[in-house]
């Protein structure tokens, strides 16, 4: 039944994404989009964009990948495998989200990436003890040091966004599929406290400092309205929209309307 469940996670992201190849309109359809989860409440996008890739060699790396480590991790029961897969898929669009929403009105991303990452944490945390070995680095590296080198290398990703990967959904992923097994599984703290102490406290200081030093991770730097100045901000933007829900839209001018869009930026209140 394990096996069974993994291939057919793999066959229907391969049929999936072999769909988006050929049907541009499908693709558009169901890819990650900031824009049209804030604005237009999309929110299935937060797991289709999962089932889509750019291309053949996207596809098969992120396949390759889920078959050799979510082998190791399915066989702990197929109920578990699939909660941890869905988990970080959604774990690593949210953070994606919350990360690039802050950069771009309308930033796009697709893969399983976030999706893997979760299972090879999940396997990395079931087993830190065991060997990690790459195609063009044939030398083996224990998987906790793996995955501490991964989350920094993505941390890095997503301060300098130097490349087209998304960092921030691979990290994302990554810290759900580790706090999940370790809430599936707590003995393991006992069979390997101190590897799995120094995992849970990268993560944990990860998303830290996300919350209250954003800036690290290339994400806008947080500034807390004071309670005056939230409230002048509220009246202005309620005197706005009672104006156009009074007389229409089309009686603000481009001034107002820009001003509601600066103030729908500091509020996070929805623009018509």
């Amino acid at each position: 039944m394990e096996n069974i469940i993994l291939y057919a996670i793999i066959g229907l992201t391969i049929f999936i994404s072999m769909r988006g190849f050929s049907d541009l309109n499908f693709f558009e359809r169901f890819l990650f989009s900031t824009f049209a989860i804030k604005r237009q409440k999309e929110f299935i996008r937060f797991i289709s964009s999962g089932f889509l890739h750019a291309d053949w060699f996207h596809l098969g790396m992120n396949m390759f990948v889920l078959y050799s480590f979510g082998s190791n991790v399915i066989i702990a029961g197929w109920d578990k495998f699939l909660v941890l897969y869905t988990a970080s898929l959604v774990g690593g669009n949210v953070l994606s989200y919350i990360v690039n929403a802050s950069r771009s009105e309308d930033y796009k991303a697709i893969g399983a990436s976030g999706a893997v990452s979760g299972i090879v944490f999940a396997s990395i945390a079931i087993n830190p003890q065991s060997e990690i070995m790459f195609l063009l680095l044939p030398v083996p590296i224990p998987a906790w040091i793996y995955g501490i080198a991964y989350i920094a290398y993505s941390i890095f990703g997503m301060s300098k966004k130097y490349d087209n990967i998304g960092h921030e959904a691979h990290l994302g992923g990554a810290i759900t599929g580790l706090l999940l097994t370790l809430a599936y599984y707590p003995m393991l703290f006992v069979l390997e406290p101190l590897i799995i102490g120094l995992l849970l406290g990268v993560a944990v200081l990860v998303l830290l400092g996300i919350i209250f030093q954003p800036q690290l991770f290339g994400m806008a730097p947080r500034y807390t309205l004071t309670r005056a100045e939230e409230y002048s901000l509220v009246n202005e933007w309620n005197y706005l929209a009672d104006k156009a829900n009074r007389l229409g839209e089309h009686a603000l001018s481009e001034r107002e309307k820009l001003r509601m869009k600066e103030i729908d930026k500091k509020l996070k209140k929805p623009f018509f």
